[in-house]
């Protein structure tokens, strides 16, 4: 005897106060800060952090249901893009897998790391006193790449006749959890080729590494929060990967594939270019955003 009306089944369920999430979401992709929003739109970051919140789940079980009916399959180039949360004396390290070709985000995953490179003698001093307080996960970054490599195999799984081609730095974290899963699969490890490209080669686009290297760039470049020597880093870890996958989803379905296009042509979506079908694209704004 219960009945329901279409604002049970809306984004702004229950919301008092109605923003418009796809301001908020190109907001976010042109680089402005939480604080920035919050000046120019009036309202407190607790709201904004709630509505992103809603903006990224709403993505992931979109994405999660669009990804699956891609028909491309490609080379997926995994990489670690690297920013800080809460400290620089805490670090993350940000496996993304995309496709070599169409630039397509399939999955990312989170760990924290110690503080690598030179440091003062206080530096040291202060660090060793921070990670005595704070254990930190062993083996994150290798459990973070497999994360992203399994969702990856599980979407694309190879074959003998096409095998699953992995393109990653020469991290030896990688090449060792690549062996590992070649070693459980037994002969299906064949299925799987490794190719290890080293950083010191030029960013270009005929690196094999490009769409790795194009999503650091872009990240560093439109998310407030990984900017080069930033005021605005993230200082919760779930609130930043909330606003990443909102990013994400921009990019894979939103954001068009290439800038300059032939003149009368329509640009493709990053989604389109690894062949998820126009027709279930047609309504993404309005199952993203309502």
């Amino acid at each position: 005897g219960k009945s329901f009306s279409t604002q049970t089944f809306s984004t702004h369920y229950y919301l008092k106060r109605i923003l418009s999430y796809r301001e908020l979401l190109y907001r976010l992709a042109a680089g402005e800060s939480l604080r920035g929003m919050s000046r120019s739109l009036g309202c407190s970051l607790s709201l904004l952090a709630n509505r992103f919140e809603r903006l990224a789940r709403q993505g992931m079980a979109l994405h999660g249901e669009l990804v699956r009916q891609a028909r491309q399959t490609e080379d997926i180039c995994i990489d670690g893009f690297v920013s800080f949360d809460c400290s620089q004396y805490f670090p993350s390290e940000i496996p993304i897998a995309a496709g070599r070709e169409s630039g397509f985000v399939l999955d990312v995953s989170h760990c924290t790391r110690r503080r690598s490179g030179s440091m003062r003698p206080e530096q040291k001093a202060k660090a060793r006193q921070l990670y005595a307080k704070v254990p930190l996960e062993r083996g994150g970054i290798g459990r973070s790449f497999r994360e992203v490599l399994s969702t990856s195999l599980a979407l694309q799984p190879g074959t003998l006749r096409r095998p699953f081609v992995l393109i990653t730095d020469e991290k030896p974290e990688y090449a060792r959890e690549v062996r590992t899963l070649a070693a459980l699969w037994g002969e299906h490890g064949a299925w799987l080729v490794h190719e290890k490209v080293s950083s010191r080669l030029p960013r270009t686009f005929h690196n094999p590494l490009f769409a790795s290297n194009y999503l650091d760039r872009e990240l560093r470049k439109d998310l407030a929060s990984h900017h080069r020597e930033t005021v605005c880093y993230n200082r919760n870890v779930s609130n930043g990967m909330l606003r990443l996958w909102a990013y994400l989803v921009w990019h894979n379905y939103l954001k068009p594939y290439r800038i300059r296009w032939a003149k009368g042509r329509r640009p493709l979506t990053h989604a389109q270019a690894r062949g998820i079908a126009p027709e279930a694209l047609k309504d993404v704004g309005v199952r993203l955003f309502e």
